[in-house]
């Protein structure tokens, strides 16, 4: 990845406006379902009318996904989600406060700038050239996965390195946790086996047991 002395000295957010993006997917059950969601971690409202969420395709073009209308408001300690409008059903799913035809992708990044074009936070993942980042991209996602913010003890972390703050979840699968899986699914299989046997067994000795009850008296009326 190729970095900019530009971006180093003049694009460094200090988050003074309280906001931070907490969550991205790139890729849902379908291609174009895709959302940013945003947070207010003050104690007060804000008016974000006229902020911008911009994107870097993987070759560092940018664009911007969407301006936030006049009258967007986060209220405090809430939300904001802007969604991919390709799927027309998408963004009332994910309760979506604003839309747009635009979307993410692969080896992307995405930046929130405030109305005087100050940067408040970015993240990237993957391997594009020249992307809004802060630290290190995180790795790609994969089809499904969302990429989220890290809390610790019910705050959100704000190390300003992406591959620090962030983590892709549902996290990936390890080849030792398919083994282990597998391993416990077979302890299962075999524990029930046995006590399937062991039932079995007992209801046959129990109708054996009546069988030669019934017979001592039917023998015995004789």
């Amino acid at each position: 990845m190729r970095f900019t002395l530009f971006f180093i000295l003049f694009f460094v957010p200090a988050f003074v406006d309280g906001l931070i993006i907490t969550e991205v997917q790139v890729e849902g059950e379908k291609a174009d379902e895709c959302y940013i969601k945003i947070h207010n971690s003050l104690d007060d409202d804000i008016d974000i009318s006229g902020y911008n969420l911009r994107k870097k395709t993987s070759t560092g073009t940018d664009s911007s996904v969407r301006v936030f209308p006049e009258g967007s408001i986060i209220e405090s300690r809430n939300y904001f989600i802007w969604a991919s409008s390709r799927d027309k059903n998408f963004p009332e799913k994910v309760e979506a406060d604003v839309f747009s035809t635009q979307y993410l992708s692969y080896n992307n990044s995405v930046a929130l700038f405030n109305k005087e074009r100050d940067l408040i936070d970015a993240v990237a993942w993957g391997d594009g050239d020249n992307q809004y980042f802060l630290g290190r991209p995180l790795e790609n996602p994969e089809k499904g996965q969302v990429i989220k913010r890290l809390k610790t003890n019910g705050n959100y972390s704000i190390k300003k390195d992406n591959s620090v703050d962030f983590s892709l979840y549902p996290p990936p699968s390890s080849p030792l946790q398919i083994e282990d899986f597998y391993t416990e699914k077979e302890e299962s299989d075999s524990k029930n086996y046995f006590f399937t046997s062991f039932f079995l067994s007992l209801v046959m000795a129990t109708i054996i047991l009546l069988l030669k009850k019934w017979q001592d008296t039917a023998t015995q009326k004789m």
